[in-house]
């Protein structure tokens, strides 16, 4: 997420994340709770809402 916010702009920009956060990781995370592991939905989830928040680095929670 970082990557790609530093390096692409505009509508770009709005399609990534709308595809993002509507698509990909809701069906990232169905194919995670299939295989049974909790904790990578979980961690994900964590690291989404510190990149919202702008903390990057290593996390406070793992």
């Amino acid at each position: 997420m970082l990557f790609f916010s530093k390096r692409i702009t505009g509508i770009r920009k709005i399609l990534f994340f709308s595809f993002q956060f509507s698509i990909a990781i809701p069906i990232w995370m169905v194919i995670q709770l299939f295989k049974q592991r909790g904790q990578s939905i979980k961690g994900a989830i964590w690291g989404y809402f510190d990149y919202m928040k702008g903390h990057f680095g290593k996390s406070r929670f793992f």
